[in-house]
């Protein structure tokens, strides 16, 4: 799964395109989708599940800024909440477009472990990974700090 997101001057995000393929070949997606869509939006950063080095690597010899940063699932689903829900109060900042189906669907398969903090996950949960990948790579010192802060 592949996710085209925007920020704005003001931090909001915008999951604005989704982009679901099974049983393809890296080099066909980066060629044929990936690489368009980086032209088409003027992508500064194609952020990757970081135990996959030879895609990331695939996918920058076609020319695509793949980058990986390890995160836990909890770090991502705190970040989500805090842009769903910014500290204080205020508006949502982050903001999936209604034809992101795969998407949203899947964000409902998380659920905390009963009386803990752990995240239970489905298997079919990429999309939510790949918003994981971007949050935590986006801002880059946010994997490493407790609560994640974002700007």
């Amino acid at each position: 799964m592949a996710l085209l997101i925007q920020v704005s001057p003001s931090e909001e995000v915008f999951v604005i395109g989704e982009h679901y393929h099974t049983n393809r070949a890296v080099s066909d997606l980066a060629r044929s989708v990936y690489l368009p869509a980086c032209h088409r939006y003027q992508v500064q950063g194609w952020y990757c599940d970081p135990s996959g080095p030879s895609e990331m690597a695939e996918l920058r010899s076609a020319g695509i800024p793949a980058v990986g940063r390890r995160s836990t699932v909890e770090q991502g689903v705190l970040a989500v909440r805090k842009l769903l829900r910014p500290p204080g109060g205020g508006r949502p900042r982050l903001h999936i477009d209604r034809r992101c189906a795969r998407l949203i669907a899947e964000m409902s398969t998380y659920a905390y472990r009963d009386g803990s903090d752990h995240v239970e996950k489905d298997q079919n949960d990429h999309g939510p990974d790949a918003l994981r990948y971007f949050l935590v790579n986006h801002w880059s010192g946010a994997a490493a700090a407790e609560p994640l802060s974002l700007p």
